[in-house]
């Protein structure tokens, strides 16, 4: 893997040699506020060796979704033996979330040196290449921290749901960089974010020769959703169709494979649409409203009997 640096502001230059991919000031969960960004990655992601710089200057807030972005961006291109620059936020108070959120431990960025104070509203950023358990403890003590819900219900929802979701980067999607996911709650608004990321081949990829009846990108999402289809074996998953029943009246769902869209908000009301760039691989964000989470969770079921 290339090394990486981190510059000042003081420090740009136009370099012909350099592509700059620069974030919005808000990286928030809304991927129209990103296409500038992923046209520039998509171009940029098959060619090496190149200088690749993140300019994230003027970022003055970045959620769970954004980091995992920015930090699957970079590890792609170092991974393809590219020199990785970041351009470090100005405002003090994004720079002390990223290294609370373990994101300069993750990258070992030259010439900086940090210590993660580990935040009880947060789960910090990992880059999955297998099934961490201590991660997934990790978040069922978060979930129930933050919501005041039973551990063991917490630890049910994730390790029978969210487990699936983590199985499918390795399963299914091919993804190079594994996967990145964190987690933020925001207590102002009573609001859990969960955030995963891969930049496997896309539900189309995986369903189609399967299922001829899968068109595009958003139909493989629909299928992934509403039937829970895996292509490894046949058989039939319930993690995706479990978690958007259980989001409903308490948290929304937002699924983006290429350039497929997919959302389910709080109360179940399905959006879908066709972006004008591609993410690609697999991109799933969670709400979840602490407020209206019941102290004991019905019991999850399969979607499936056979």
């Amino acid at each position: 893997m290339a090394a990486l640096f981190f510059i000042g502001v003081n420090m740009i230059e136009n370099n012909s040699n350099e592509i700059q991919i620069i974030f919005p000031q808000q990286c928030g969960e809304n991927i129209d506020k990103y296409m500038t960004v992923l046209d520039l990655f998509n171009k940029s992601k098959d060619l090496s060796p190149i200088t690749i710089k993140f300019n994230c200057y003027n970022v003055n807030f970045i959620t769970p979704f954004g980091l995992n972005l920015l930090s699957a961006m970079m590890y792609h291109h170092s991974i393809n033996s590219n020199k990785v620059l970041i351009i470090l936020p100005f405002k003090k108070e994004v720079k002390k979330y990223l290294t609370d959120m373990g994101f300069f431990e993750a990258f070992n960025l030259s010439g900086i040196n940090v210590v993660c104070n580990q935040r009880s509203t947060s789960v910090k950023l990992i880059r999955l290449d297998n099934i961490n358990m201590s991660y997934l403890d990790e978040i069922s003590s978060w979930i129930s921290y933050s919501s005041n819900i039973n551990i063991k219900e917490a630890e049910h929802l994730v390790k029978i749901n969210l487990r699936e979701l983590i199985y499918n980067i390795f399963d299914h999607s091919q993804s190079k960089i594994g996967g990145y996911i964190c987690a933020q709650h925001y207590p102002r608004s009573s609001e859990l974010q969960l955030s995963i990321i891969d930049f496997g081949i896309g539900f189309y990829a995986t369903l189609n020769p399967f299922y001829d009846n899968i068109k595009n990108h958003v139909d493989a999402i629909l299928m992934a959703v509403e039937e829970g289809i895996t292509s490894k074996n046949g058989t039939r998953g319930s993690g995706l169709p479990n978690i958007v029943g259980y989001l409903y009246n308490i948290g929304e769902i937002e699924i983006i494979s290429n350039n497929g869209f997919w959302k389910s908000d709080i109360n179940g009301k399905v959006e879908t649409r066709f972006l004008s760039q591609q993410l690609n691989g697999v991109l799933i964000n969670l709400k979840i409203n602490t407020r209206l989470i019941p102290n004991e969770l019905e019991p999850i079921k399969d979607v499936w009997d056979g």
